[in-house]
């Protein structure tokens, strides 16, 4: 894996931007005997998945600036899940805050919305 990819899903993203991330579940869940790792972002506006594919023992998951430009704003709950054979294991979850893609943006108030 190259050195700059994070080994860790990220806490936030900028719609617009290439978001790329590891995981090493070669313990239990090795990529290359036949596991496959999928994410499921949800939150009460959207909800998008994203599949990993196989690098080696681990798993790279890249989501393209093209595609990451249609998400909507706001926090995810994600969960990540493992299937080989039809075994089904939830492995991680957490949040993650996709952002605002300020390129796109004509105009922006930086203010809190208690202002």
């Amino acid at each position: 894996m190259p050195e700059d990819i994070p080994v860790i899903e990220p806490a936030s993203f900028e719609a617009g931007t290439t978001v790329q991330w590891t995981k090493d579940l070669s313990e239990n869940y090795p990529a290359d005997d036949g596991w496959t790792l999928s994410y499921t972002f949800i939150n009460s506006a959207a909800k998008f998945t994203v599949n990993a594919t196989a690098s080696g023992r681990q798993f790279a998951v890249t989501i393209t600036a093209v595609t990451t430009a249609a998400y909507t704003p706001g926090i995810f709950k994600w969960t990540a899940r493992v299937s080989k054979a039809g075994v089904v294991k939830a492995v991680d979850s957490g949040h993650c805050e996709v952002l605002k893609d300020l390129s796109a943006a004509t105009t922006f108030d930086h203010r809190t919305h208690a202002k």
